[in-house]
This record gives structure tokens, sequence and C-alpha cells, in this order.
């Protein structure tokens, strides 16, 4: 399939995140940038993305470029009181665990 019939594909979907119901305990974060390709003689250009893995309810929601989504869908999840947070240590990861 060619990349601009399949890129056309991918953006008509319209993806929702996970609804959870019960309370979050434990979950997890990762992130990073992939590069992609420029005309050549043109600088690299990078782009982010972030996961987030809700442990005990088996839930994922991810984002390219658009983090406030993945923050906002887990600062509006059931938090448990004590929640932990795994990740890299790497302080913008910190806009994920959110304080209760």
């Amino acid at each position: 399939m060619p990349t601009s019939v399949q890129q056309r594909l991918v953006h008509r979907q319209d993806f929702e995140f996970p609804k959870v119901q019960t309370t979050v305990e434990e979950l997890s974060v990762d992130g990073g940038n992939i590069r992609t390709r420029t005309q050549q003689g043109k600088p690299c250009d990078w782009k982010g993305y972030k996961a987030v893995r809700l442990h005990n309810l088996q839930a994922m929601a991810a984002s390219f470029q658009e983090n406030h989504l993945v923050i906002d869908w887990v600062n509006n999840q059931p938090l448990a009181s004590t929640l932990t947070c795994i990740g890299y240590g790497h302080d913008g990861l910190s806009e994920y665990c959110p304080r209760v």
C-alpha cells in the first residue's frame, strides 16, 4: 500500500483512549523522539511521542506530537491516593504522574 494511502486511512480514524472505571494504582510512562526524513542537506526533523500504561487495568494510551492528550487522559482517571509512577526519571515525565 502506498505511503500516502496508508497515511490518509490513519487520519480518517477516530482513535479513542480507553475508558476506565477502576482506580488506577500504577502506571508507567515512556516517550522518545524519532527522526523524520528531510531533503538532503536540510537539518534533521525530530518528532516526539509519549505512551502511558495503566498497569492494573491493562489500559494504554499514546500520542504523537500531542503530549497534552495523554496527560489529560491520565489526569481524568480515578487515581488511588498512593499512585506508583514508573519512568526513567526525566523531568518532563512528572506531568504524567499527578500529585494526589
